[in-house]
This record gives structure tokens, C-alpha cells and sequence, in this order.
């Protein structure tokens, strides 16, 4: 008998932490995004926008280089196109974290909200 209890011990032990663990069970982190709404964005807004930010250093009609070395957008040799950034989510989120690259008529860095920079990503790649 004695031999059984001793072999049982260190079970109920386990038993016992296992048991008086935390109740609640984690939720396994969700797969999907935690917003499926379609963006809306206003293309004359993004297009006002990057007229008064943009056009700055990339030109009004996004050509490029007209200040800090700054790339054309469009055409054969616009940065966009196969970039990884050609697609609304990607492009709008480079813009709101990298744009302006100093303060341009009174924007600062990283200031634009999210649906600004949805805006002019959507005018950049419409």
C-alpha cells in the first residue's frame, strides 16, 4: 500500500497545478483582418492633396525630381508600377508612415491621417 501511494504522489501533484491553472482559456490570435470594411476614399480629395503636398518634390504631375531627389510615380520610369507599393493598402500605408519627407505647406512627416493618405493613394494609382 505504501508503494502505491508513493507512486501515486507525484500524479496528484501534477493533477493539483494542472487543476488550479488559470480558468480561462487565450483566444487564438483571429487569421483575418480585424476590419473587413472596404476602404472609402475620394480620389478629387487625393488629388487635391498631392497637388498642394505632393507636387512638391514630385512634381505636379508626378514626373519627379524636382526637389530632394524625389522619383516619378507614373510612367515608364515611375517607382509605383511593380514596386510592391502598386496596390491601395501598401502604397496608402508608405504614405501615411514616410510622407511627407520634410514639411511641405504645412504638413509634417508622418502627420496625414489615414483616410489623407487613402486619398492620395488612390489618386496615384487610379
Amino acid at each position: 500500500m505504501k508503494r502505491s501511494a508513493v507512486w501515486l504522489a507525484p500524479w496528484l501533484l501534477v493533477g493539483l497545478i494542472v487543476g488550479c491553472g488559470p480558468t480561462e482559456t487565450a483566444n487564438p490570435p483571429s487569421s483575418t483582418p480585424s476590419s473587413n470594411k472596404p476602404v472609402v476614399v475620394n480620389i478629387a480629395a487625393g488629388r487635391a492633396l498631392f497637388q498642394h503636398v505632393c507636387a512638391y518634390c514630385h512634381g505636379s504631375q508626378g514626373q519627379g525630381g524636382v526637389r530632394m531627389g524625389a522619383p516619378a510615380l507614373w510612367g515608364p520610369s515611375g517607382v509605383i508600377k511593380g514596386s510592391g507599393y502598386d496596390n491601395q493598402s501598401s502604397l496608402a500605408a508608405f504614405i501615411q508612415q514616410y510622407m511627407p519627407l520634410e514639411a511641405v505647406n504645412g504638413v509634417n512627416p508622418g502627420s496625414l491621417t489615414t483616410s489623407q493618405a487613402n486619398n492620395v493613394a488612390a489618386y496615384i494609382l487610379q
